[in-house]
């Protein structure tokens, strides 16, 4: 058992489905249905991101054990619940709730970045405003750069 000062950290849920590379609906479906645990603050759903990834580990491990033990001598049809979720699709472009998950920070923090420059540049479609997923990676791991030094960096390495 893990000692008590330990800190744990909870997840959001756009942030759990990005780490487990699910869909934020098929994860708030396991949650609605007690099949993963979670902690309902206000209206937000939060994951321990150790016990969720254990549980799912064990789920894999019985089915797999499972699949083992029972060899069937024909092919099983294919349902929707074999099959599992879908693989998550990766979007390549975020919106400012999914960048600021994906930075650690708060969507006002986000704007606020945004708004001072220290940032990526966003990318305009139609009235939305995104971010490019790889271009926020890529500037953490740079340090995160304000955005003209990173936009030298970018311009450097094109």
């Amino acid at each position: 058992m893990a000692p008590m000062n330990e800190k744990r950290e909870l997840l959001t849920l756009r942030s759990m489905a990005a780490r487990l590379r699910v869909t934020a609906k098929w994860l708030r479906q396991e949650a609605d249905g007690g099949r993963i645990p979670h902690l309902k603050a206000g209206g937000r759903i939060l994951f321990n991101a150790e016990a969720v990834e254990r549980l799912l580990a064990e789920r894999a491990a019985k089915e797999c054990a499972m699949a083992t033990d029972s060899a069937p001598t024909a092919p099983a049809p294919i349902t929707a619940q074999a099959r599992g979720p879908a693989p998550a699709i990766v979007p390549l472009l975020v919106d400012s709730d999914t960048a600021a998950d994906l930075c650690g920070v708060s969507r006002t923090t986000w704007w606020a970045l945004h708004s001072s420059g220290r940032c990526p540049a966003p990318v305009k479609l139609g009235r939305r405003t995104l971010w490019r997923r790889a271009e926020l990676e890529a500037w953490t791991a740079a340090g995160c750069p304000p955005r003209a030094k990173w936009q030298a960096t970018k311009g450097a390495r094109a």
